[in-house]
């Protein structure tokens, strides 16, 4: 009986002095913390949650803005906006024919809104005529 206990109690030892080796901290934990005194390692600054957090706050105004459109609205709401950046992209393009590339942009916009109403079962376009 006592043989078995001196093994359990040597094998305890070993795992407890290998536990030891198991680094706490990372890595990267600089080694002149160690000499460092209780005083010298105690004077760190206080990290304040409330005062971090005060500094995450932006400057501003926020460069957009929330738009509050209905759930029906939102489809149209999306064909006019992509309808208004694809003319200002061919305006700074300098494209021969800007009417024509905004008109069919805009039919085939409308064509693919309109097949999506009839997917979704609603037999009745709630989309606009071109502009």
């Amino acid at each position: 009986m006592f043989p078995c206990r001196r093994r359990l109690n040597w094998s305890g030892a070993v795992a407890l002095a290998l536990a030891g080796v198991v680094l706490a901290c990372g890595p990267e934990f600089p080694n002149s913390y160690y000499a460092m005194s209780d005083g010298e390692l105690l004077a760190a600054p206080e990290g304040f949650f409330a005062a971090e957090i005060a500094r995450l706050v932006p400057a501003g105004a926020p460069p957009h803005r929330a738009v509050n459109i209905g759930a029906k609205d939102l489809r149209m709401h999306t064909l006019e906006i992509d309808i208004a950046e694809l003319i200002q992209a061919v305006s700074e393009r300098e494209i021969a024919n800007p009417d024509m590339v905004r008109w069919n942009y805009d039919q085939s916009r409308r064509s693919l809104e309109k097949w999506v109403d009839l997917v979704r079962g609603n037999q009745e376009s709630k989309t606009k005529e071109p502009l």
